[in-house]
C-alpha cells in the first residue's frame, strides 16, 4: 500500500501532535477497538487511489525535508522489500529471478544488481513492465501470460562448461543450472519460484506477501537443495540508505 498523505484534521480523544498540513506516510493499518485492521484491502477502510483516508494517529511517520509525497510514498514498500533483499544471503554466483515489478519488488531487484549478479530475470504483466525493469536493473523482463519465466530463467541459468566439469561426481547427474535467488512476490502459479523449484537444484527463495488472495505454496523437496524464507515486516529501525543500498 503506497500513498503520502497531508493531515487534514484529527478526531476525537487525539494528541494532535502534528499540525494540520503536515505531509505524513504511515503503515498501511488503522488501530480499532476489535484490534489492527488493514487499509486498502477492505471495504471498510479506503486506500490505494482514495484521494481522502483514515490514519491512526500512534502510526503517522512525519515527511521530512520537504521529500516529495510521491517520494514519501514509497517508505512502505521499501521497508519491506530492503529488509527482505538484506535477507537474501548473496553469495555471488547465483541467478536472480523475481515477480512484480513495484515498488517493493523493484528494491529486491536493484539489490541483486548492486551485489553484481546478472543476469536478472523479472516477470510483471503490467504493460510497462520492460522499461521500469530495466531501470530497476533487470536484464530479462518477461510477460508471464507469454513465457513461462522459470523456462527463461533456466535458460540464462545454464553452468558454463568449466562449471559443469568442476560439479563433484554426485551432483553430475542433476540438472546443470547456477544456483537460484527468487523475490517472490505474489504467490500464484506459474510466477517464478513456483516454476523455479520445478528445476533448480539448489535455489533461496524469499516470500513476501501481500495478496488480495490466498497464495499456494506447493514444494517437492525431492532432489533439490534450498530454503524458502517468508518475509511480512516492516523495517523497525530509521532506514537512513539510499537506493541503491546493498
Amino acid at each position: 500500500m503506497n500513498f503520502g498523505c497531508e493531515i487534514l484534521d484529527y478526531g476525537a480523544a487525539t494528541q494532535r501532535k502534528l499540525k494540520a498540513g503536515t505531509r505524513v506516510c504511515s503503515l498501511p493499518a488503522l488501530l480499532t477497538s476489535d484490534g489492527p485492521q488493514g487499509i486498502g484491502y477492505s471495504n471498510d477502510n479506503v486506500g490505494g487511489y482514495a484521494e481522502r483516508m483514515l490514519l491512526s494517529e500512534a502510526l503517522l511517520l512525519e515527511v521530512p525535508n520537504g521529500l516529495a509525497a510521491e517520494h514519501a510514498a514509497l517508505t512502505e514498500p521499501l521497508a519491506v522489500g530492503i529488509p527482505c533483499r538484506r535477507k537474501a544471503d548473496v553469495r555471488g554466483d547465483e541467478v536472480p529471478a523475481g515477480d512484480r515489478l513495484r515498488p517493493g519488488g523493484i528494491s529486491c531487484h536493484r539489490g541483486a544488481e548492486v551485489k553484481g549478479l546478472h543476469p536478472i530475470v523479472a516477470a510483471d504483466l503490467f504493460a510497462g513492465a520492460p522499461r521500469i525493469g530495466a531501470e530497476a536493473g533487470a536484464d530479462i523482463v518477461v510477460d508471464p501470460a507469454r513465457t513461462q519465466p522459470y523456462a527463461t530463467w533456466a535458460e540464462h541459468a545454464a553452468m558454463s562448461p568449466e562449471q559443469k566439469a568442476a560439479r563433484p561426481p554426485l551432483q553430475a547427474w542433476r540438472p546443470a543450472l547456477k544456483s537460484a535467488l527468487i523475490f517472490e512476490c505474489v504467490g500464484i502459479p506459474g510466477l517464478p519460484a513456483t516454476g523455479v523449484r520445478r528445476r533448480a537444484a539448489r535455489m533461496r527463495a524469499l516470500w513476501w506477501l501481500a495478496s488480495a488472495w490466498k497464495p499456494t505454496l506447493r514444494a517437492d523437496a525431492r532432489n533439490h537443495e534450498g530454503t524458502q524464507q517468508f518475509n511480512m515486516c516492516w523495517a523497525t529501525r530509521p532506514m537512513n540508505s539510499r537506493m541503491p543500498c546493498a
